[in-house]
């Protein structure tokens, strides 16, 4: 079966990343900073948003507390030399939460549903689970619009990212006829989960889709697990070269 991998993220990767404004840079706000600052960071933090909390820790951080603070900052003309301060200040406090705090992430590519289907008994297996859970007054038929609650069920932890937040899911669901009225048996619930599942990884591989979960680091190692919260953003090389941005 095709499990999902966690990546801990401690803000190492942000140790090395130095960021410097194009040379041809007037100014800029405190807010353009901290934009700037966050892309950088979640570029390198496998394309997720940052999470509020983290933000709001790394800024007081740097003394930047409460909402005055916040909107004083963001209001202010820095000079390049201050902005790229700035930009790189913020960076070292999100590496250093995240190195008290780290998150736990994954990235889903489609490589967990792939190695679940080239796996004919494990598919069988999971399909199996899936109708009989579903099939709530054992009349071994399902409607078949079911198949929505199927692939929700599948969850984070077999590849599938949440609907709400991966809206193409619900394109090859219509495309499939999933929401279409009927009934299915069991093989015929699995003939229509397979195509729909491999349109999903097929789409994660051009579309990752990173995940952060509720996971607490305990004594440096120990990963303490509850539910799990979703962010979603695009997913760009780790890079830890400097680099040149600005506005033009």
């Amino acid at each position: 079966m095709g499990d999902v991998s966690i990546t801990v993220l401690d803000g190492d990767t942000l140790r090395s990343l130095h960021v410097s404004l194009r040379e041809d840079t007037v100014s800029l706000t405190g807010a353009q900073v901290l934009d700037l600052a966050e892309s950088e960071a979640s570029r390198s933090l496998l394309g997720l948003s940052l999470p509020q909390h983290l933000k709001s820790s790394a800024l007081r951080r740097m003394n930047i507390d409460g909402v005055d603070d916040d909107v004083d900052f963001r209001r202010k003309e820095l000079s390049p030399e201050e902005a790229s301060r700035k930009l790189n200040e913020y960076l070292s406090a999100i590496a250093d939460e995240l190195k008290d705090n780290p998150l736990v992430a994954s990235n889903l590519d489609g490589s967990a549903l792939r190695m679940l289907l080239e796996d004919e008994d494990d598919f069988a297996m999971i399909a199996e689970n899936l109708f009989t859970d579903l099939d709530t007054e054992d009349k071994g038929m399902i409607s078949k619009r079911e198949i929505r609650n199927a692939v929700v069920n599948m969850g984070v932890e077999m590849g599938v990212p949440p609907l709400e937040e991966f809206p193409l899911i619900n394109d090859i669901l219509k495309k499939h006829g999933a929401e279409e009225e009927g009934e299915l048996g069991q093989s015929q619930f699995a003939e229509l989960l397979q195509p729909i599942l491999q349109e999903v990884a097929d789409a994660l591989a051009k579309n990752h889709f990173a995940v952060i979960h509720n996971i607490k680091i305990v004594n440096g190692s120990e990963l303490k697990k509850s539910t799990q919260v979703v962010v979603s953003g695009d997913i760009e090389p780790i890079t830890k070269l400097p680099r040149h941005i600005g506005f033009g």
